[in-house]
């Protein structure tokens, strides 16, 4: 069956992880009133940065800023998605959704300044280890209580937004270092107070992670929040088994996949799989939407009462500890990377600020340090105005002075500074083709063009990336481990319930086609 798949905004993520993270030169670190450190990731929409907020009495936050790309700043439906992602997220309080602080724009550019969330997302999580059964209910059970939340949103007034994420996807599930789940990205939700109305024939999300309706609405009805169900059972579905659900070699397979395909039970590719998860998964990926769970809260609760069957609780330290294990690498690279940005980064100027102390003995002081302020002021000004009168009457005529010439500007820098650093340190740099030391410190001719750097190291996958010799940087490169931890990696965190006497599972049938064996042995999880 051939589909020909509509419009799609934002098939791919808006915001995509990268390895390679380049430390922003000092003369674009100055934004608004925060100062830009380093570019965490980039997309297609925005670029992801690493800033940093400085209040007054030594104050600081580190937060993400989304930038939105200057050349859509013209666009009405990117700006419109973006703010109406701010204002969704913004009205949300839930420790399980990321905080947005604040949406504003500096000169064209549009930016949402939001809480930063030190970890990795669960696709980066899946890819790297096979995530134990009870953490990986766990992780699914804590983002649906995170969608719960947005479903359930009201106006000031008491209404009902009917928020729908329409975009629920392993990428938009964080998992911070200490155990933490967040949901992030409303950039394509569906609310009754959307600025950016969807066109006909317009889809927004991405194929191989939506839900029927998201489709084709006439055959399965309209989209509402238990559009995002469908996802959930999916992610819950790949984190448990380590394979992809819906994904076909082009996006009409996929779609085809979603609408039409046969959904096996994740027991056939796990053994040992729980029945009662099973069930969990299946009900989520009903087709039907009344067969479904009618909220995320219901199927939270589900997921719940199958954690309690274990004689250990799954806690955060439980999911910070394989976390902070399976990602020893990237934690110690941000770190350094956090470092090398601040140590980079200019003074601040600690005499602005948007904070203040209403009320209290700090609204009374920062009161009084205001009318000083403005005295002071009256007086230097008054004692300037009586020097420059004095000064008149009593100078006497003299030849006229040439006036001096302004100072000219100074120049762009005729040499660039290029620093490579990697992680781990011993990785090999080669610039134009040429192995150079490690770290990589040079100053140089300021040039055109571009040179290629390539970094490479045993049991590593290698990271290329292109210089410009107009202006050079600072980057750091974190190298990604190729081996894979052993099947069991965090198990031995988690024990597994004890079986019941006196049952005996059920055998049961596996699959004979030859597209579902190929299903069976094919996980791009581990390309």
């Amino acid at each position: 069956m051939s589909i020909k798949p509509a419009r799609q905004i934002e098939a791919q993520p808006a915001v995509q992880t990268n390895t390679t993270l380049q430390i922003v030169p000092p003369h674009e670190q100055p934004f608004g009133r925060y100062t830009l450190l380093c570019r965490l990731a980039s997309g297609g929409m925005a670029n992801l940065y690493l800033g940093r907020y400085i209040g007054p009495d030594g104050f600081e936050k580190l937060v993400a800023i989304k930038r939105i790309h200057d050349h859509l700043a013209d666009d009405k439906d990117f700006v419109g998605m973006f703010v109406d992602e701010a204002r969704l997220a913004a009205r949300i309080s839930h420790p399980n959704v990321v905080q947005v602080l604040e949406l504003g724009q500096v000169a064209r550019s549009y930016f949402i300044a939001m809480e930063y969330v030190e970890g990795e997302n669960l696709a980066q999580l899946i890819k790297r280890c096979k995530v134990p059964l009870p953490i990986s209910a766990r992780l699914i059970s804590q983002a649906a209580m995170g969608l719960h939340a947005a479903h359930v949103l009201k106006d000031h007034q008491g209404n009902q937004l009917h928020v729908v994420h329409r975009d629920v996807s392993p990428q938009n599930v964080l998992v911070s270092y200490d155990g933490q789940v967040k949901m992030v990205d409303f950039g394509v939700a569906k609310a009754k107070t959307n600025l950016a109305n969807t066109r006909a024939g317009t889809i927004k999300g991405k194929f191989s992670y939506m839900a029927p309706e998201q489709l084709k609405p006439d055959r399965f009805g309209p989209v509402d929040r238990r559009a995002d169900i469908f996802p959930l059972g999916i992610l819950l579905f790949e984190a448990t088994t380590r394979r992809r659900l819906f994904k076909g070699k082009t996006e009409a397979e996929t779609i085809d996949f979603v609408l039409n395909k046969e959904v096996l039970s994740p027991s056939l590719y796990v053994s040992d799989y729980p029945d009662e998860l099973a069930q969990i998964c299946m009900r989520a990926l009903a087709r039907k939407q009344e067969d479904r769970y009618q909220t995320a809260e219901e199927m939270h609760l589900a997921l719940e009462a199958f954690l309690s069957r274990f004689p250990d609780p799954v806690l955060p330290s439980t999911v910070a500890e394989l976390m902070r294990r399976v990602f020893a690498d990237q934690v110690s690279h941000k770190a350094e990377m956090i470092r090398e940005a601040l140590a980079a980064a200019p003074a601040a100027d600690q005499s602005y600020s948007m904070l203040s102390t209403v009320g209290g003995a700090s609204g009374e002081v920062l009161q009084r340090r205001k009318v000083a302020f403005a005295l002071g002021s009256v007086i230097v000004g008054l004692a300037l105005i009586a020097v420059v009168l004095f000064s008149l009457f009593r100078s006497t005529p003299s030849e006229p002075v040439a006036a001096t010439p302004p100072p000219r500007r100074d120049a762009a820098p005729a040499k660039i500074h290029i620093l490579v650093k990697t992680v781990p340190a011993s990785a090999t740099i080669r610039v134009g083709g040429k192995d150079v030391p490690n770290p990589y410190d040079v100053r140089q001719r300021r040039g055109k063009g571009e040179v290629d750097v390539e970094v490479s190291a045993p049991d590593h996958r290698p990271q290329r990336f292109k210089v410009p010799l107009d202006e050079g940087g600072r980057w750091m490169i974190a190298l990604e481990r190729l081996p894979r931890l052993p099947p069991d990696a965090g198990a031995a965190a988690v024990k597994k319930p004890p079986r019941r006497p006196g049952r005996r599972r059920p055998s049961r049938p596996r699959p004979k086609t030859k597209r579902h064996i190929n299903n069976l042995f094919t996980n791009p999880y581990e390309k």
